[in-house]
């Protein structure tokens, strides 16, 4: 379903993200076969990166960081600390 891939520091996570859409949410987008992150915030200035990781460090627990696609749609963020498994069995919960 998801592709997450297990690092030493933590677990890489691929998202497709659509700003200005008035809410946050993440869900499932089946032909990306990647989730998809709606946020509030502009895509201007990285108020809607912030916005993302500010959200994912609220669901997951810990520290998120943005290491690929900071001026692009589909970005990669790094959930430190944590293993595939616990981020799959979270996000299953929520989509």
């Amino acid at each position: 379903m998801l592709n997450l891939i297990q690092t030493s520091e933590g677990v890489l996570l691929e998202l497709i993200v659509q700003a200005n859409s008035g809410f946050f949410s993440l869900r499932f987008d089946s032909p990306a076969k990647k989730l998809r992150a709606r946020c509030k915030s502009a895509a201007i200035e990285g108020k809607a990166n912030n916005e993302i990781i500010k959200e994912l460090k609220k669901l997951f627990k810990t520290e998120v960081e943005l290491i690929k696609g900071i001026h692009s749609k589909q970005k990669t963020f790094l959930i430190k600390e944590r293993k595939a498994s616990e981020i799959e069995s979270l996000l299953k919960e929520l989509i």
